[in-house]
Formats: C-alpha cells, sequence, structure tokens
C-alpha cells in the first residue's frame, strides 16, 4: 500500500504544473529518498530538454541538480 502511495506521489508532482521550479525540487528529493538516483536522473534530463522548463536562473535547481549529479558519480 505504501509503495502505490509513493507512485501516486511521484506521479502528481511529476505531470502538475511542470514549469513550478520547487516542485520540481521536491520531486527530485523524492527520488533522493527513496534511493530513484537514476529516475532523478532521467526527470532532470527531460526537464533540461524541455522548451518550457528554463531552470537554469534558479539557484536551487542548480543545488539539488548538484547533489543528484554527484550521486550518480
Amino acid at each position: 500500500m505504501a509503495f502505490n502511495i509513493i507512485v501516486f506521489h511521484v506521479w502528481t508532482l511529476q505531470e502538475k504544473r511542470p514549469w513550478d521550479v520547487m516542485r520540481q525540487i521536491r520531486l527530485l528529493r523524492q527520488y533522493m529518498s527513496t534511493g530513484a538516483v537514476n529516475e532523478a536522473y532521467t526527470h532532470i534530463m527531460n526537464l533540461s530538454s524541455s522548451v518550457q522548463c528554463s531552470f537554469a536562473t534558479s539557484l536551487d535547481w542548480n543545488r539539488c541538480t548538484s547533489d543528484v549529479f554527484k550521486v550518480c558519480e
């Protein structure tokens, strides 16, 4: 049951308001806390290639992605 709740929570964070940088940071932190580093990395790459989302100017976004990349090394 708990797994279904986590999956639903991650899906709602991902699908709703993809332009909201703080929401996407929460999603990345959720991925990291559950050990889903590959999903976090993939999500970063998908958002980075998206035309509608430009988070490059967000210091919080850059810190969070840096944390993901450090774990991926």
